[in-house]
């Protein structure tokens, strides 16, 4: 049985480096938002295996007006669970918090093959496609809240 709660930086690091950034070290995977005080990890574990995993904070964007936004960063699902519905579930749970937090929007910069995922739950792409060094191309993708 998959559970769904919130995890540590330190659960969050493996799954993170893995999927996300292979040609990095663990350590190098750390976000400086890792230990803001609001951040939030979220993760799906089934049988204590981290399988599923999302980091959300209050950021503003430069560029977008909101009162209360928050970014998520890091989302990934391990090879062997995608499909299967377990990062949707990660993302309400993600959007559940910050709306219990009177947060008004949540923005990523969303991996351009995660495009259609992320516009199933109602983000829109803000500005044109850019490339992050390292790691490939990107859209800006929010969902207000209100």
């Amino acid at each position: 049985m998959i559970s769904y709660q919130q995890i540590t930086i330190e659960q969050v690091l493996p799954l993170r480096q893995k999927i996300l950034r292979p040609h990095q070290s663990v350590e190098e995977c750390r976000y400086d938002c890792d230990h803001f005080e609001q951040v939030c990890h979220w993760g799906a574990l089934d049988h204590n295996k981290v399988i599923a995993i999302a980091t959300i904070f209050p950021e503003r964007h430069t560029d977008i007006a909101a009162n209360n936004p928050w970014r998520l960063r890091g989302m990934a699902c391990d090879e062997n669970y995608q499909g299967q519905g377990i990062g949707g579930i990660i993302l309400e749970r993600c959007l559940e918090h910050i709306r219990q937090q009177d947060g008004d929007l949540l923005w990523c910069n969303g991996r351009t093959p995660a495009f259609n995922f992320y516009k199933r739950f109602g983000f829109t792409t803000f500005g044109d496609e850019f490339t992050i060094e390292g790691i490939g191309p990107h859209y800006i993708m929010m969902k207000p809240l209100s």
